[in-house]
């Protein structure tokens, strides 16, 4: 992560080994003032909101794939349970308990 914003500064990791630092422009370590630390919550709340729309459009996606999947009580009622190279059919096995 790079900010450029007045005092140039990052943040960086070797993804393979998991060791992290930070860097800034003057190469000394400044401790952060109110409105960076104002900014950083607040960037992490966005991504919060946007992390929680996300799984609320993939909640919403999943109902409807499972609203159109077409129920039946066999499997060899279906084309797809009974050769799994046909992708993207969609269908609900009822048991005889009526659980899927």
């Amino acid at each position: 992560m790079l900010h450029l914003d007045g005092k140039p500064a990052g943040w960086w990791m070797y993804f393979k080994t998991g060791v992290t630092g930070t860097w800034t422009a003057s190469g000394k370590r400044e401790p952060m003032t109110a409105a960076i630390k104002r900014q950083i919550a607040d960037a992490r709340a966005e991504r919060e909101q946007e992390k929680q729309k996300a799984h609320q459009e993939a909640a919403l996606k999943a109902n409807w794939v499972w609203g159109q999947a077409t129920p039946i009580t066999e499997q060899s009622k279906h084309p797809y349970l009974t050769d799994v190279t046909q992708p993207g059919i969609f269908a609900i096995l009822h048991t005889p308990s009526g659980s899927p």
